[in-house]
């Protein structure tokens, strides 16, 4: 996208990268370390998530987030729910919709949430607190959420997940924004699968959008995939957030309506 110069190193730098696979390191202009990687998402791009991992306690500063750091949750409501057939997030687990059941993930987390919808889309109820903010326009992809998120707030860190994803651990949540906020070499940061980095759930700082922010140029991007790459989003390994997580229900989204019996049985 041509806008290197424009992006912030992340937040802090307390912990260091522990790996970046098959690389060099070297000191970046900006003064912090970088890392040369091949340009495949699959090159695997590993940080520290922290001394001891995420504490999964609901408690910020125990799990590692530097309480002086805002985080806003952005929930990616707007999609096209085309392989479902019909509004997904207003479909039921356990009695409750999918998209508060992602809400309720953020909350423990996040200074504040925000739910980026289609232009008069009506969404299902889900707890007080989160504020909707619509697109420009509908269904131009998860790029295009991320920053309607991104602009309708000051935070520092924002933490990025499907509205479809209902089985969010927010302990591993809790890993991702402590590594992002303490880590100075990740502007974004997601979790690792195998080779390469999964696109959602992931935490990445505000500053490395506001080269973007507010001329549109993002509109129109490709697959939130070569985005993220391009913004040179890191991994946690999958070792790491698989101690806290080993289902996988984190990376888990609902795509189909057999999907929500997987969904039911992972939450039991």
């Amino acid at each position: 996208m041509g806008r290197e110069g424009a992006l912030a190193p992340a937040c802090g730098g307390q912990w260091p990268l522990v790996r970046a696979a098959g690389s060099a390191t070297h000191a970046s202009r900006s003064g912090h370390t970088r890392a040369d990687v091949g340009g495949r998402l699959t090159d695997t791009r590993e940080v520290s998530a922290g001394p001891d991992g995420a504490t999964g306690s609901g408690d910020r500063e125990r799990a590692g987030i530097d309480p002086g750091i805002g985080v806003c949750g952005i929930v990616l409501a707007g999609g096209r729910a085309s392989r479902f057939g019909g509004d997904k997030l207003s479909a039921t687990v356990g009695s409750r919709p999918l998209l508060a059941l992602a809400i309720d993930a953020l909350v423990r987390i996040c200074d504040e949430v925000v739910v980026t919808i289609a232009p008069r889309y009506r969404p299902p109820p889900f707890p007080a607190g989160p504020r909707l903010v619509a697109d420009p326009a509908a269904h131009e992809g998860p790029v295009s959420g991320i920053f309607s998120g991104a602009a309708a707030t000051k935070m520092d860190v924002l933490l990025v997940v499907g509205g479809d994803m209902p089985t969010l651990e927010p302990a591993v949540l809790e890993m991702l924004v402590a590594a992002t906020c303490s880590s100075g070499l990740a502007t974004a940061l997601g979790l690792g699968v195998d080779d390469s980095a999964q696109p959602l759930p992931h935490a990445l700082c505000r500053a490395a959008l506001s080269g973007w922010l507010g001329d549109g140029s993002h509109r129109g991007s490709p697959s939130l995939r070569s985005f993220l790459r391009s913004i040179d989003c890191r991994v946690i390994p999958e070792a790491t957030w698989r101690r806290i997580d080993p289902a996988g229900r984190t990376i888990r989204d609902v795509d189909r309506r057999s999907d929500l019996l997987d969904a039911s049985r992972l939450r039991e």
